[in-house]
């Protein structure tokens, strides 16, 4: 056999597409995860709710507790003022874990100041 073959004859090699490392769904190049559809945002990333956040301690959510409490019923007028009280208590113990974080030069809440603003408020988890 020759080692010249004749061009004609020889085939050419088959051009194989190289496959992108991603495909059309998540992250691109440097953007948020755009979903199935390219180019629109996800349907998560359009979410924005209206309501405060205090109101998403739902009736039932308060019932359970009181149930567990020890309560059978529980009157209507008391949804709102559980709220108020809700709302007062987690914003006096976050004002304190916050102090905890800026004490100790940092910028994230770590467990153990959530801990010491509940135990400064006399509330007790671990002993």
């Amino acid at each position: 056999m020759s080692s010249n073959a004749d061009p004609s004859s020889a085939t050419a090699p088959t051009q194989v597409q190289a496959t992108p490392r991603m495909s059309g769904i998540g992250k691109g190049k440097g953007s948020i995860g755009k979903g199935k559809l390219l180019g629109k945002f996800a349907k998560r990333h359009g979410r924005k709710s209206t309501k405060p956040a205090i109101e998403t301690v739902t009736r039932p959510v308060m019932r359970r507790f009181a149930r567990r409490g020890g309560c059978k019923m529980v009157r209507s007028c008391v949804y709102d003022q559980t709220r108020e009280v809700i709302h007062k208590k987690l914003t006096e113990v976050i004002t304190d874990a916050m102090e905890y974080v800026k004490h100790g030069r940092r910028k994230r809440v770590k467990s153990i100041d959530v801990l010491a603003a509940l135990n400064r408020r006399g509330h007790k988890l671990y002993r």
